[in-house]
């Protein structure tokens, strides 16, 4: 519990301090989705324990994809939090996901929460501006949190955001089986909007010059490289998530779901084809070369088709599934 507590709809005094004490620090060896991340250390404080692949499965990113020109960081938080609400009503939670809340709502909600034992998600908090954070106290006016890879001390900053998440209180969840077939159709729908990613990511290696002059090539480089990484990232959580979802539904649709899982696992294989040696990003003259990035555009291609495939295996496994999971 905290180590200060206020009423629900009581505005912390200045100079006071509320903090959950379990909270651990975030680390990048846990998952580069900061979402989930976060959302899996909150539950964790709140009683509910819930593994990162299992996470990245219901809410969806395990089979999201954005592209853009210039390679931008932010595609990999883009969207991520569009089924976070239902996932957690359907895990028994009364989820509140509040945008741009001004600072006496900010501070109300988040002294509410915290009185209940329960971490907050924020995303557009000014000490980390483009990500999620996971806010785990109140100090006076200022909210004490931590992100992925900010260290074991609580980091401080103003109370504001551009979305907060509020678990709520306990409710009732879904049966296990029905949430997760509620997942595997969001997946198709996701897979099936990724492959715009893949044509634009295509499109731009086929450019003169697609990473830019030599000024800047090498923060474009590894911004590609972030997004590959975390697409790796994702292609793996979802292999996880499907052979954790088999065990869930009987022999024909578990058949299925294993081969999904295995055709996810050669996906996330295929990606980190795309990766390059960290100290060479940049400054291989291989980045004009014609032939490396045919090759480069080549194995894309070959990726989205195998995320097809992917969907349509999923399809057929929900076709299966019938009435009793999927309406």
């Amino acid at each position: 519990m905290p180590t200060r507590l206020f009423d629900d709809d009581e505005t912390p005094p200045a100079g006071s301090r509320t903090i959950l004490p379990t909270v651990p620090p975030l680390s990048l060896d846990q998952g580069l989705c900061a979402l989930v991340v976060c959302l899996q250390a909150a539950l964790a404080a709140a009683g509910q324990t819930l593994s990162y692949a299992r996470l990245m499965g219901l809410l969806g990113p395990a089979f999201m994809f954005r592209m853009a020109p210039g390679f931008p960081a932010t595609a990999a938080v883009v969207d991520r939090q569009r089924y976070l609400t239902s996932v957690l009503c359907d895990l028994g939670w009364q989820p509140r996901l509040i945008a741009k809340p001004d600072k006496a709502t900010l501070a109300e909600v988040v002294a509410a929460e915290l009185g209940q034992g329960r971490p907050l998600l924020v995303q557009g908090w000014p000490p980390q501006p483009l990500d999620w954070a996971l806010i785990f106290g109140l100090e006076g006016q200022e909210l004490l949190g931590r992100w992925l890879g900010s260290g074991r001390g609580p980091q401080r900053g103003a109370c504001a955001a551009d979305l907060v998440l509020a678990l709520g209180a306990p409710n009732e969840p879904v049966e296990t089986a029905t949430g997760t077939a509620a997942a595997l159709a969001r997946a198709v729908t996701l897979l099936d909007e990724s492959q715009k990613a893949f044509r634009v990511w295509a499109d731009l290696l086929a450019a003169a010059m697609p990473y830019g002059p030599p000024l800047g090539r090498r923060d474009r480089v590894l911004a590609e490289q972030w997004l590959v990484q975390c697409l790796a990232d994702a292609r793996w959580a979802g292999q996880e998530f499907l052979q954790q979802s088999a065990e869930l539904f009987p022999e024909a649709i578990a058949e299925g779901l294993d081969s999904a899982a295995d055709c996810c696992a050669a996906l996330a294989e295929q990606v980190e084809m795309l990766l390059v040696p960290s100290d060479a990003a940049g400054t291989g003259p291989w980045l004009e070369e014609a032939d490396w990035l045919g090759h480069r555009r080549d194995i894309i291609v070959e990726v989205a088709a195998r995320e097809a495939a992917l969907a349509d295996l999923l399809r057929r496994a929900l076709d299966g599934a019938g009435a009793e999971y999927v309406e």
